[in-house]
């Protein structure tokens, strides 16, 4: 009798589970999205129906309709302000988004409910219903008769409705749903919500995820005409028998005057043959802010600097790097430590994400190798270097080790298998104690040189700010060798990068090796930093910052690199400095800063998806261009359905 009651209690737990998983699987089957935020949006129902129910004290039946209703406008609300504009972007993209939404919603609930357990009152919580010597809880016996009675109802909605079929349609092939006359974007709605009437769409649908309006900078005489659709348009001013004279008209207004160069603005070769002008020309076009580089040598096109004023900028930036400890307090030069150590497990993060392609959640259990190995090595009697370079190796083994089992996974499946790569290196850490520590910890020997002590804020900002230098010089080597132009073939097309003839096992797996020898590198200076090793400080939500790191500064940028972990350590010093400023009722709101990181991340990948680095080269466009810029010329393409790509 105890073993049906465990099974029957058991049974009514998997059915929550269940519908729960019934949700991401509808949304990933209909959307190609897979929602992280999913537990987020079943905690925020749950407080919903709580504050129905127990607050405003409307009775169970009522609170449970409302909640319902409330959440299926919820779903649409997101689906349509939030996951709608992402249609066509990576799917990484997309899961970033929903980790991000999952922060907001956990803080979003613990300003309005706070931190504290709720009771919910139900009508037959604690009821038991006796079958002799059996006794089954009436609370198990309703969720497991409501979750079969739903599942029925589903069955009959995607079997027999016309919503349900067009939903299966548009899950099967979105094109050719699209091309039978399905509205896409309103069974994608439809799917987040799973509460809305089906209207019949008489309107021929113009596209699943294109835009219905023309893109901006585009003529409008250009195109198919509504009621010749046998015919094009003929380009403006052709059709009033003015073509040469429309042909030089736009070509003038098209080109700009700086391109126009006068023959005595032209370097002469014969004359810069001793001394090669290194593909720069300075003339009245770079006093505009436009600059023009005139490639004379092959090497040009994988220089580290393009032109001169590269190098002189680099230049002043190292030298004010140099004397940042100089002018600035011990604290700020330890915060800047801390941005250094990021940005070196960024330049492994990216070289995996941003050049490789291969989506990764589970790169703090690289940073937590790095860190205990090194720590562990010196506890050993190794030298501080050597200590170091072994810490890094062995991190690069143990992924190049992970490399082969994901080898054949991708995209979101790669996330998934990565992420549980780092619960076990977390279980490994928590349990292994004679190694590690377990729960107790494990101090980090302090850092010394041939007795010199590296442990002092300069000696550590300039230790830092070297292999910060060393390992951006390393990565951009890389990316400039054939391993490196590999990584990005297969980044942009697997399919194209094979059929060239590359290697994709040993390119992906040479990107994790590197990626994580990177991380394990900035792992080792992490330990020193933080000075006590433990295992809270190597969770999932440090993975979602690394990654959060590079796509705030921009994915696909070793600039963008630095810029995400500016972002990422001086962004905790600015919510303290928010909080202390802030009333305690904003102040003493719990999960604030996880709320704000998700807040920054959602804005950046809905408004800004190339990142900090992605807008500061609109910014310097913009200015190098004016006023013949147009922002049309540089929108980005998408890929917006799965059957537009080759699988």
């Amino acid at each position: 009798m105890e073993v049906l009651q465990l099974l029957v209690s058991g049974l009514s737990q998997g059915c929550v589970y269940g519908l729960i998983a019934l949700g991401l699987v509808l949304i990933y089957k209909a959307t190609e999205m897979v929602n992280f935020a999913q537990g987020e949006v079943m905690m925020l129902g749950a407080y919903i129906a709580f504050t129905f129910i127990n607050v405003l004290e409307w009775g169970f039946v009522p609170g449970f309709l409302a909640t319902v209703l409330i959440m299926a406008a919820v779903g649409m609300l997101l689906e349509r302000v939030l996951l709608r504009p992402m249609i066509g972007e990576p799917p990484f993209a997309v899961l970033m988004l929903t980790i991000g939404l999952g922060f907001v919603l956990r803080g979003v609930a613990g300003a309005a409910w706070g931190s504290q357990p709720k009771d919910l009152d139900v009508p037959f919580a604690g009821d038991v219903l006796r079958f002799g010597d059996l006794m089954l809880g009436t609370e198990n016996l309703a969720i497991i008769v409501g979750t079969a009675a739903l599942c029925g109802a589903l069955y009959c909605f995607f079997r027999f409705a016309r919503v349900g079929i067009a939903m299966q349609a548009a899950s099967q092939n979105q094109l050719a749903a699209f091309y039978a006359g399905i509205p896409v974007k309103r069974i994608f709605a439809l799917v987040w919500a799973l509460f809305r009437g089906h209207r019949d769409d008489r309107r021929r649908p113009r596209g699943a995820g294109v835009s219905h309006r023309p893109a901006h900078g585009v003529h409008r005489d250009q195109g198919v005409r509504r009621r010749h659709r046998g015919r094009l348009r003929q380009p403006p001013r052709r059709d009033r028998g003015r073509a040469a004279r429309g042909r030089g008209r736009t070509v003038r207004r098209t080109l700009p005057a700086a391109r126009i160069r006068r023959p005595q603005r032209i370097r002469d070769p014969a004359r810069d043959a001793d001394h090669p002008a290194g593909g720069h020309l300075r003339d009245a076009a770079e006093e505009e802010g436009m600059r023009f580089v005139l490639k004379t040598r092959y090497n040009q096109d994988i220089d580290l600097f393009q032109h001169n004023g590269q190098r002189f900028w680099y230049v002043l930036l190292a030298v004010a790097l140099l004397l940042v400890p100089l002018g600035f307090d011990s604290f700020y030069v330890g915060e800047m430590s801390l941005v250094f150590i990021y940005a070196i497990a960024g330049v492994g993060l990216m070289l995996l994400v941003g050049y490789t392609g291969q989506v990764s959640l589970g790169h703090a259990a690289f940073l937590a190798i790095g860190a205990y190995a090194h720590a562990w090595f010196l506890t050993q009697g190794l030298p501080w270097p050597v200590s170091l370079a072994l810490a890094s190796l062995l991190t690069a083994i143990v992924g190049a080790v992970v490399a082969i089992p994901a080898l054949r996974m991708t995209g979101i499946y790669l996330a998934v298998a990565t992420l549980a790569f780092s619960r076990i290196v977390e279980h490994v850490i928590t349990h292994w104690g004679s190694v590690t520590g377990g729960y107790r910890g494990m101090a980090v020997p302090r850092a010394e040189v041939f007795s010199v002590s590296l442990m002092s804020a300069s000696t550590f900002y300039y230790v830092c700010l070297a292999f910060l230098a060393a390992s951006l010089v390393a990565a951009l080597n890389l990316l400039r060798s054939p391993s490196g132009r590999a990584m990005i073939a297969v980044r942009d097309s697997e399919v194209s990068a094979q059929a060239m003839g590359i290697d994709l096992a040993r390119t992906k797996t040479l990107a994790f090796f590197l990626s994580a020898g990177f991380t394990g590198l900035a792992g080792g200076l992490f330990a020193h930093k933080i000075g006590y090793l433990a295992p809270d400080a190597f969770t999932i939500v440090t993975s979602i910052q690394l990654l959060l790191m590079v796509v705030v500064g921009g994915l696909g940028s070793m600039h963008g690199v630095v810029f995400g972990a500016i972002f990422i350590g001086l962004l905790p010093q600015a919510v303290a400095f928010l909080r202390d400023a802030s009333p305690p009722a904003i102040a003493e709101i719990p999960g604030l800063e996880p709320a704000i990181f998700g807040l920054i991340l959602i804005l950046f990948l809905v408004y800004e998806p190339l990142g900090i680095y992605g807008r500061w080269v609109k910014i310097r466009l913009y200015f190098q261009e004016f006023p013949l810029y147009r922002k049309a010329t540089y929108k980005r393409q998408k890929s917006y359905l799965r059957t537009e790509r080759v699988r």
